[in-house]
């Protein structure tokens, strides 16, 4: 579909819940930025957002997305959801144009993430066919199906504070999308990838990606505290102002994932575990 072109009947759906134990900026200050950034965003191009979700305390919080896509599902042609810590990089897009005939499930095609990490496509394919921070969603029985049945699959859903990661980081919710969709021999006719719906912030610069997409948690402490609250409180301003992000993208992501504490234990890494390089890229100023 071209912008050109009516208006799809889409919502926007998206929440942030900060956890009680909150050793990261990650939901205090970035999913904060990500609602607002997504109401204006939807304000801006007439899309309705729904903002909020009834979070099941037996549950990650992550599988609250489960009832509240399929709420709008009910109410909307399209849905699209994207993360808290997804923010929309080029606000004059509507993302109009991902609403395509023919596919019910519109998400990121990885195949440049592939070449960049020097694996071939199909691994990261087979691995992760589809990835649920930032996909389009057509209204149609075979989706609200889709749905119904992940929520079942509770194999996924590890409840908060057990398992290997005892805060909510989003784990779950895509296995059990992942696992469904591997029992239907259908699917990959109903799945289209595009090059564009999201990026990494890495790889922001090189792309025309509608979201760039601040995933990960718990990361080492590397960036010193005052550093961190001036670079989350300029980009707050920005993302208030409505406009271009500021440039410094992995300065940013690490000030919200990393641990606050220099001396917290944390369970994700350094920065190659978000691919990045060990110096993150920034300059040695901004580091300790």
């Amino acid at each position: 579909m071209s912008e050109s072109a009516a208006a799809p009947d889409l919502a926007v759906v998206t929440f942030n819940l900060v956890p009680e134990h909150n050793p990261t900026a990650k939901y205090e200050r970035l999913g904060r930025m990500g609602l607002v950034n997504r109401r204006l965003w939807c304000a801006r191009h007439g899309w309705p957002l729904y903002g909020a979700a009834r979070v099941d305390p037996g549950r990650p919080a992550c599988w609250a997305k489960f009832d509240a896509i399929a709420a709008a599902l009910d109410r909307h042609a399209w849905v699209l959801w994207a993360d808290a810590d997804a923010l929309v990089a080029d606000p004059a897009r509507s993302g109009a144009e991902f609403c395509v005939d023919g596919a019910d499930i519109v998400t990121q095609c990885f195949d440049r993430v592939a070449d960049w990490l020097g694996v071939a496509p199909e691994v990261i394919r087979r691995r992760q066919p589809i990835n649920t921070g930032v996909i389009l969603l057509r209204s149609t029985p075979w989706i609200r199906e889709l749905f119904a049945r992940a929520r079942l699959r509770t194999e996924f859903a590890l409840p908060p504070g057990t398992g290997p990661n005892a805060v909510w980081d989003g784990i779950g919710d895509q296995e059990a999308l992942i696992a469904v969709l591997a029992e239907d021999p259908g699917a990959e006719a109903r799945i289209r990838r595009v090059p564009d719906l999201q990026a990494h912030p890495a790889l922001l610069a090189d792309s025309r990606a509608l979201f760039v997409h601040f995933w990960g948690n718990h990361g080492a402490h590397r960036i010193p505290a005052a550093t961190c609250e001036a670079v989350l409180a300029r980009w707050e301003r920005a993302v208030a102002a409505g406009g271009a992000l500021p440039s410094d993208l992995a300065l940013f992501h690490w000030c919200a994932i990393q641990m606050r504490a220099p001396d917290a234990p944390f369970d994700r890494g350094g920065p190659e575990r978000f691919l990045y390089p060990a110096n993150l890229g920034v300059p040695p100023s901004c580091t300790e």
